[in-house]
């Protein structure tokens, strides 16, 4: 069980784990073998098992202090006395239990009774990640779909997909400057004081500017080459090819995204 909730809390992304960790059935196999052998000895060393399969076993792979730090507290709920009790569950609906059964047929019987869906809180997590996870899910089937349809035109008077996209192009480059000049700032943003030194919004300010002219220049070589591409001056690379479908769908290319602050806007509104 403990095995599967670590392995599940994946799914929700950065709220599930700091890092993605590719934990393996060879882990789990290991765990097994030193519950099995501590627990042949008369007596379960709960402090000897916590540490070999929380800070080795399985904390061998987890280079995140603060993702170590969870995964030893989930492990707490499955490697303690109080699992012994009777009565115990391993989440607050008491969905999750362990059974005392004799016939391996009855516990797979039981784990069928298991919901398809699990909620958040066996994995130790708010119900509201529910909501992050069904985003993502929801966004990679858009993505699938955007993908997944033709990129020319039926024919007809309408316009194909390539002279949509050179035109599109086009007033991106007319649209937007090339560079930012800090020549044209205010006189008063580089009045230093008494140690000569700048203000310190004003070095901020210098480093987004930086940033954002390292941006512009991106769009502009990235405009410049898909219009040749689809000229046929050059050879239409992987990134044009993601610009060019990003461009169809009224999408900021992800390429773009990259060397920018995060953004929701869509094409029309960037940068």
């Amino acid at each position: 069980m403990f095995h599967a909730v670590i392995q599940e809390r994946k799914k929700f992304g950065p709220l599930g784990w700091n890092i993605i960790y590719e934990f393996n059935n060879s882990d789990r196999e290991f765990a097994f073998s030193t519950l099995r052998m501590y627990c042949d000895i008369g007596f379960i060393p709960w402090d000897a098992l916590e540490y070999i399969t929380g800070e080795i076993t399985y904390g061998g792979r987890v280079t995140d202090s603060w993702d170590l730090r969870c995964l030893k507290t989930i492990l707490k709920g499955f490697f303690s006395p109080s699992t012994l009790e009777p009565g115990y569950t391993y989440s607050k609906s008491g969905v999750y239990y362990c059974p005392e059964y004799e016939k391996l047929e009855e516990y797979r019987d039981f784990v069928d009774t298991f919901p398809i869906i699990e909620e958040p809180e066996i994995f130790g997590m708010h119900e509201n990640a529910n909501i992050a996870y069904q985003t993502k899910e929801t966004q990679t089937v858009i993505r699938t779909m955007i993908d997944c349809q033709p990129s020319t035109s039926g024919g007809g008077e309408g316009k194909s997909a390539d002279e949509i996209a050179f035109e599109l192009a086009e007033g991106v480059i007319q649209s937007i400057i090339k560079k930012i000049y800090t020549d044209n700032a205010h006189p008063h943003l580089f009045k230093r004081d008494k140690k000569d030194r700048l203000p310190s919004l004003t070095t901020v300010l210098m480093q987004e500017v930086d940033r954002f002219n390292k941006l512009l220049a991106l769009i502009h070589s990235s405009m410049n080459n898909l219009q040749k591409a689809i000229k046929g001056f050059v050879v239409m690379s992987e990134q044009l090819e993601e610009v060019y479908r990003a461009f169809l769908n009224n999408q900021v290319s992800f390429c773009f995204k990259l060397v920018a602050t995060k953004s929701y806007s869509i094409l029309s509104r960037y940068p």
